[in-house]
């Protein structure tokens, strides 16, 4: 509930999306293989500025409670099982005893943090409890700033949201905040000093 407030309720943002990792087990086609997965809201490539090298992304009616099950593929999960053909859309594949239809797959190279994932399916669609219940807070969110808008201004604003969602839900929300990072501190932390004396290295 907090991740759609902060949609309705900020004008710094472009886009906001919300993501959570979980694993998978792919037991069709092929050989059964725990593969790692991200569920993610409809706008998450969008929001990355990132699209699918053919096919399309998840639509808004998959990331919703009782939405067709869908996925997009890694282009690795792709090229191992299907064999790079395009006819790939369309067809099914079984995570965790689930029938997704392969709707996109991304380019070569993509990768969103740390850990490459081979899967991504519809955040709304199953995980009812983090969309309908405030109490629980286990999503990430990404956003992209509007150009004219820099870090602070947004999070200045978002600590106005967030007050506000505060006081209409003291029970769940107290102490709770929203913080504004740059993605890049995010997903590598303050290792610049280490990286520039690596490369200094080399």
């Amino acid at each position: 509930p907090d991740f759609l407030d902060w949609q309705r309720n900020s004008t710094s943002f472009e886009q906001i999306a919300a993501f959570r990792q979980q694993g998978f087990d792919l037991t069709s086609p092929g050989e059964p293989e725990h593969v790692i997965g991200t569920k993610v809201s409809s706008n998450f490539f969008r929001t990355l500025g990132e699209s699918p090298a053919f096919g399309r992304e998840l639509s808004p009616e998959e990331d919703r409670i009782a939405g067709p099950p869908a996925v997009v593929l890694s282009d690795r999960l792709w090229r191992e099982r299907f064999g790079c053909s395009p006819t790939a859309l369309g067809k099914i594949v079984s995570l965790s005893g689930v029938n997704y239809t392969i709707t996109g797959v991304l380019r070569s190279g993509f990768q969103f943090g740390q850990q490459q994932a081979d899967v991504y399916t519809a955040l709304g669609r199953t995980d009812a409890l983090f969309i309908q219940d405030r109490a629980v807070h286990d999503i990430v969110c990404v956003a992209r700033l509007r150009p004219e808008v820099n870090a602070a201004q947004a999070q200045a604003e978002m600590n106005t949201v967030q007050e506000h969602i505060d006081q209409l839900n003291p029970e769940t929300e107290r102490g709770q905040g929203a913080y504004v990072v740059p993605l890049k501190q995010f997903l590598v932390g303050d290792i610049g000093g280490t990286l520039m004396l690596l490369l200094g290295a080399v």
